[in-house]
């Protein structure tokens, strides 16, 4: 397969057929991983949206920005990654034509979007939010619906929890997605 992750920049081909870049959701240690679709579509993006109203609000008077709308992460030539959030320190980043290339403080990630072949979802998510943390990511959270989960990773714990509890964003900003969800469908 070719995969890139920026012009000029091209990794070797192998037996599998090549994959337009359209459909690359990540590529980690130089292997890429497609997107898939989510039935959960609709409910993702109550959540994601819930998620941004927070952080906007929180966020008002700090100096963070927020990138929203499955950025890119450029971390070397094979690892491109790409978040539902991220959360960067304005000071600190740098931006070329399209990708980030300094770590996020933060990276929320809604579900798994992309097609796992053999792999199984937590092996995905270990190398993935191990990746992004060993690159200097402060904090990963990983929101999973069909589970009602949240998993919460950085460079001393993980924690794996009931999305009905609050959840530490940043100091200052938490969530309860269960109880969101919850007022959402009894509205």
């Amino acid at each position: 397969m070719i995969a890139s992750i920026k012009p000029g920049v091209l990794f070797p081909e192998s037996e599998t057929e090549n994959i337009p870049c359209d459909f690359i959701y990540d590529i980690i240690d130089g292997k890429p991983y497609c997107r898939k679709s989510s039935p959960r579509v609709f409910s993702l993006a109550i959540i994601r949206s819930h998620l941004l109203k927070i952080l906007f609000e929180g966020l008002a008077e700090e100096s963070n920005l927020l990138i929203a709308s499955t950025p890119s992460l450029f971390m070397n030539d094979r690892n491109l990654v790409t978040g539902d959030i991220m959360v960067f320190e304005s000071c600190k980043l740098t931006i070329d034509e399209n990708y980030v290339q300094i770590p996020p403080k933060i990276i929320i990630e809604l579900d798994i979007k992309v097609e796992l072949g053999d792999m199984q979802q937590e092996e995905y998510v270990f190398l993935k939010a191990t990746k992004l943390v060993n690159f200097g990511v402060e904090k990963v959270l990983w929101f999973f619906a069909e589970s009602e989960r949240v998993i919460v990773v950085d460079s001393k714990s993980w924690i794996s929890q009931e999305w009905d509890g609050d959840v530490n964003i940043l100091p200052g900003i938490s969530c309860n997605i269960g109880q969101y969800m919850h007022n959402v469908n009894n509205q």
